[in-house]
This record gives structure tokens, sequence and C-alpha cells, in this order.
């Protein structure tokens, strides 16, 4: 039923009582994917994403394919699951001196019968999502001051787009987790980043970054009106 490229076969955690392996992961994701309308594992949701929750502390963000759809227009078109993969798991190893990370990846599930909906899975963050807080439907964590936050944030930007070589495109509030024990920034969805060659042109490089600060500045706006 489906063709699954696994990036990595390192365990995240386990539970407490039992070690929780790669096999189990795949097959409780496979699972999981013929019958994604289970809703008690139900997590969140984007524009064209599922994510529902998956042992060992991992999770299942299922895709769907939006293009032929009368609303089409409304999506950005974005990166393949496995180019999404590669991107995220590419952040998640980043050697940035700061607190921000991505979630660390461990597949791709890819249908080969329903070519329309695909999956990765990843880490579960235990975090909280900025637009959230900013809507008034969530509260922040304990220890959170967001000068630090968005200082740290806005440094792991720089090394993604001058170290990393990556665009996030887009980088607004619901991208942004706050983990809730340390209260520091965790970014999320690499759905539509972007990389940066040396073919690149650089009035593009900079249009391009510059639409992740102007998404950044407004999150930071956003909360500091209510913070």
């Amino acid at each position: 039923m489906f063709d699954d490229t696994i990036i990595s076969m390192e365990v995240i955690r386990s539970n407490a009582d039992k070690l929780i392996t790669p096999e189990t992961i795949k097959e409780t994701a496979i699972a999981k994917l013929l019958e994604f309308e289970q809703e008690e594992f139900f997590i969140g949701e984007g524009n064209a994403a599922k994510v529902y929750d998956l042992p060992g502390g991992y999770c299942l963000k299922i895709i769907t394919d939006k293009s032929n759809e009368p609303s089409s227009d409304m999506f950005l078109k974005g990166n393949s699951p496995h180019q999404e993969a590669m991107i995220q798991q590419q952040m998640s190893r980043a050697t940035f001196d700061g607190a921000t990370r991505a979630p660390g990846m461990f597949g791709v599930l890819q249908a080969t019968t329903q070519a329309d909906t695909n999956a990765i899975i990843m880490e579960r963050l235990d975090a909280v999502n900025l637009q959230h807080v900013i809507n008034g439907t969530a509260e922040l964590p304990d220890g959170f001051d967001i000068h630090p936050f968005f200082d740290d944030l806005e440094a792991y930007v720089k090394h993604m787009h001058k170290q990393e070589k990556l665009v996030h495109m887009d980088l607004h509030a619901r991208n942004i987790m706050i983990d809730r024990e340390t209260a520091t920034p965790r970014v999320i969805d690499f759905g539509n980043s972007i990389r940066t060659t040396d073919t690149t042109p650089e009035i593009q490089i900079h249009t391009n970054e510059d639409q992740d600060w102007t998404s950044l500045d407004k999150a930071f706006n956003d909360l500091d009106k209510i913070n």
C-alpha cells in the first residue's frame, strides 16, 4: 500500500515502561494513515495537513494534495512531503548555538494507490502554538519572556538564511511554538521552505528573506500587544 522512505531509524523518545521501536512507529503510522479520521488522536491542522498522535513521542502529519480543488489558488503549492522532511531534518540537526530548534524527523510515508495523501513522521513537541496564544485560546508557559524569546528566534532565522541557505517562507505565528518546559522557540512546517543556491539572483534572496522577517515582526507585534 505504501512506499516508505525512512530518513532516520533513531527513536527520539521511548515510553518509560516500554521501548517503542521504529517498526512500531511505522506500523502505527500506516494504520492511522489508512484511518486518519480517528479524532481521539487528533492534535491540530493547517491549510493542507492534519496532525495525529503516535506512540513514543512522535506525531503523524497527513498531507492532502489540494492542487485540484476549486479553491487551490488559496494554497501555496509548496514542497513534496519528502522535500519538506529533508529540509526539516536539516534544520533539526543545524549547529545553532541558541535554544531554538525544529522537530526531529523520523520518516516519510507515501501512498501508491491514493496519490493525493501522504504523511511525514516527526517528533511530537510538548509546546504551545504562538498563534493560539495571540488568539487567546492558549496561555504562555511559565518563565516566558518575549524579548529573549524573539532574540533567539531571530538569531535562528539568520542562521537558517546564511548558514543553512534556507528560507522558511511561512514564518507566521501559527508556525512558531513555545516549549512548555523551557519557554524557548520551536519552528515548524517547512512545507513552503526554499533553498538558496549560488545561482539564485541576489534580489530574489533578499525578497524571500524579507518575507520571513516581515512575518516574524508581525508575530512579535501581535504578541507584544497582549503580553
